[in-house]
């Protein structure tokens, strides 16, 4: 007790006082975050920076891992009076200068302070304090400050108790307990969808026999996508990721997005194929040809994507059963993945339009081909089940041959209007039950490449349209987007 005594009487005396961002803070500048507020006037530039952006006026807003309070009163500062903060801190010397800080800046109405940490069940750990931080998974490395008995609850039961109607945003940083801590609180992340600002500590997940893998793993199952904090592009792989957040030597964060926001309209994401099969009782595996998925040639075709874009094709044709429509034949190549699946007995009828006619198209065309080029592919395989039409699909009027499609995909002209009018042409032609999937259809893209934001726009138009309010069906790692045509 009285070493206690002493250690917060030493602190009070090295306390210096600073402004940083319109707050006040009094700090001990011997530790690494009074060194940043006292030398820097941030701490976490990235992090803070992010935050300060995302959040909005009357937002609800959690702060686990508050620490003495700098993303707390800053949360609170941004939400407004009609706002709200709610601060998770279970480390007793912590949680004096976080009631602090919010008293000297008037804040403390705004706030809540919960006494205890978040986990996957409710109880008791114990934390070990070091410089600037307590973690329930001490590595070693130094000689630690102390420990504390510390008290951890679920989220999950916390939001109810508290009569919680929504949470816009948590941020989570946990010295590597955050992957627990989402575990207990996958139903208010799945009723409420709020972005996540969270913490990657490799070493401290790998010290509790976890790993930041399982971390990303389970917050794609939630249907979350990450973006970087950086640069604030979602990544566009896993690998991507883990380069920057899968470090042992320092801890990383990162902007958690639900994948609806990130598309523009609701989405249900498949982490592979045979989810997606099950999700529409598939029975039959797609056929690929090994020499017809395209080597990478530039960014846009790493991380293995052509061969998730060639799994769905496949799939959906397998088990389609039917005709079917392409429109935007290029060389052939998806013609020729749908003829190879649907069986000899029916037809692929692949649409695009003569080079002379590209100067009216859209701007967001692929490339333009000469007539000997385009469905060149299917011609050198000789296949006998490809119907090849040339027109150009804003004029096109199609025939009788094409009532009743079991799939269509569109992927000719990618300006918003084109695709928008393509998905009504296709879906007026399917029959009930058929697909009707889209190409340049991916999330994590849309803000990468414009010609992906404007087709998905164009999705998004089509489906307000036709109100189609179930989710578009995406593969992650493809950029294909799928619906059924009743309602699925």
């Amino acid at each position: 007790m009285e070493s206690a005594t002493n250690e917060r009487t030493a602190v009070a005396e090295r306390r210096q006082d600073a402004e940083c961002l319109g707050l006040q803070w009094s700090v001990d500048p011997t530790t690494r975050f009074g060194r940043a507020v006292c030398e820097q006037g941030v701490f976490a530039p990235a992090t803070t920076r992010l935050l300060l952006a995302a959040v909005q006026p009357d937002m609800v807003v959690l702060d686990v891992g508050a620490h003495v309070g700098w993303f707390t009163l800053l949360l609170a500062q941004r939400t407004g009076a009609k706002g709200r903060v709610i601060a998770f801190e279970p480390v007793a010397c912590y949680r004096r200068e976080l009631q602090r800080h919010l008293v000297q800046n008037g804040l403390q109405q705004r706030t809540t302070v919960m006494p205890f940490g978040l986990s996957d069940v409710d109880g008791e750990r114990t934390a070990v304090l070091a410089d600037s931080t307590a973690t329930l998974h001490w590595t070693g490395g130094s000689v630690p400050r102390g420990r504390e008995v510390v008290a951890v609850r679920r989220l999950d039961d916390v939001v109810v108790e508290l009569g919680l109607p929504r949470i816009d945003l948590i941020r989570l940083d946990l010295d590597g307990h955050e992957l627990k801590a989402l575990r207990g609180a996958e139903n208010v992340l799945m009723r409420d969808r709020p972005l996540l600002s969270i913490a990657f500590a490799q070493q401290h997940l790998h010290h509790d026999g976890a790993d930041v893998r399982a971390q990303l793993k389970l917050l794609h199952d939630l249907h979350y996508e990450l973006v970087d904090e950086q640069t604030g592009m979602p990544y566009a792989s896993d690998a991507e990721c883990l380069q920057v957040c899968g470090n042992f030597d320092r801890t990383a964060h990162a902007l958690a997005v639900p994948i609806e926001r990130l598309a523009g309209m609701p989405v249900k994401l498949h982490q592979d194929l045979a989810s997606m099969q099950a999700e529409f009782g598939f029975v039959r595996n797609g056929h690929i040809l090994e020499s017809d998925i395209d080597v990478p040639e530039n960014d846009c075709e790493l991380h293995d994507r052509k061969r998730r874009d060639a799994e769905v094709l496949c799939a959906v044709a397998a088990n389609a059963a039917g005709n079917c429509l392409d429109l935007g034949t290029s060389h052939g190549r998806s013609a020729f993945k749908l003829a190879t699946n649907v069986g000899d007995e029916h037809t692929v009828f692949t649409v695009n339009m003569l080079p002379e006619q590209a100067a009216a198209a859209g701007v967001h065309i692929t490339h333009v081909l000469q007539q000997h080029e385009i469905g060149s592919y299917c011609r050198e395989h000789g296949l006998q089940n490809v119907v090849q039409i040339y027109a150009d699909t804003s004029t096109w009027q199609p025939d009788a041959r094409l009532d009743g499609l079991a799939m269509a995909f569109v992927d000719a002209c990618h300006d918003s209007e084109a695709v928008r009018r393509d998905s009504h042409l296709a879906w007026a032609r399917l029959r009930p039950g058929g697909f009707l999937v889209w190409h340049d259809y991916s999330p994590v893209q849309r803000q990468r490449h414009d010609w992906i934001r404007t087709s998905m726009l164009g999705v998004a138009q089509f489906l307000a349209d036709v109100g189609h309010r179930g989710p578009v069906h995406h593969l992650r790692g493809s950029w294909i987007g799928l619906i059924r045509k009743d309602g699925r």
